[in-house]
């Protein structure tokens, strides 16, 4: 190549004349390619005979690869176990949330505030007479008892004082009647005999005024916990039992309470 400036000779790889200095640039020829950046871009990748500039795009930031996930790198085994605790806690949790959701519940005379997971069954242990009616509902961890007593299906000479003169109805009319003020707490003391009868390893705990607890051991060989709470309303005897199993009596304890005193007569 010959220097347009002092006419001299030189190779067409140098970017300048080696005798005057003046650069190809200068001279109004286009620089030449080193042999490096030729070898690199007959290298690059080609898109329908389009070599891209990688760095133009990606500003010269060298991309990594993307590492894998925590769980794509998980073993199986060990996430098999976590999955399954995760269930098992949630499980807990929601049936410990259900079971202490509660709700009132409307009964004819009264009414009550229950755990909505109580669902209803057959049971009338507790039953010691005649009764009106008897609603069991249990939610596997305690079952709750309605018993209703009518008083006079219990003493039936309160309803007669017989005819004048008659002094022998009239006496039975008013011991009948004087029997059922005390009703409430009298019922306690037949339930009470009668347990010592008919439950298996039946202990009384406390038997005061209207209420009364005690523990026995039901047809499945399991030793159980008992609150009774008695009411006489009109002409009803309302008898509210609650169970558990007995080694859960303490956590119990709260919600036997709460129900107890939920009870509202009309």
């Amino acid at each position: 190549m010959k220097c347009t400036v002092c006419g001299k000779e030189f190779e067409d790889g140098l970017e300048a004349c080696p005798s005057c200095g003046t650069r190809k640039i200068e001279m109004g020829i286009k620089a030449t390619e080193n042999t490096a950046e030729k070898a690199e871009k007959k290298d690059a990748p080609r898109l329908n005979g389009y070599t891209p500039d990688f760095n133009k795009f990606s500003g010269g930031v060298t991309v990594k690869e993307k590492k894998a996930s925590l769980i794509a790198g998980m073993d199986l085994k060990l996430f098999s176990l976590i999955l399954l605790i995760v269930m098992v806690v949630i499980f807990i949790a929601v049936k410990v949330y259900y079971d202490r959701k509660t709700a009132i519940s409307y009964f004819k005379g009264f009414s009550v505030e229950l755990p909505v997971s109580l669902k209803e069954e057959t049971n009338d242990i507790f039953a010691v007479d005649v009764y009106d009616s008897c609603r069991a509902y249990s939610n596997g961890s305690m079952e709750f008892v309605i018993i209703e007593y009518d008083v006079f299906t219990l003493y039936p000479q309160a309803l007669n004082k017989g005819e004048t003169g008659d002094f022998e109805t009239y006496s039975n009319y008013l011991d009948a009647n004087s029997a059922i003020k005390d009703l409430d707490r009298q019922i306690l003391s037949d339930m009470n005999d009668a347990f010592e009868l008919e439950l298996v390893r039946y202990k009384l705990g406390d038997k005061v005024n209207n209420r009364m607890s005690f523990t026995y051991n039901d047809e499945k060989s399991y030793d159980n916990y008992a609150e009774v709470r008695t009411f006489l309303h009109n002409d009803k005897l309302l008898v509210f039992v609650c169970t558990c199993s007995e080694n859960i009596k303490s956590r119990m304890s709260d919600t036997f309470d709460n129900i107890f005193s939920s009870i509202e007569l009309e």
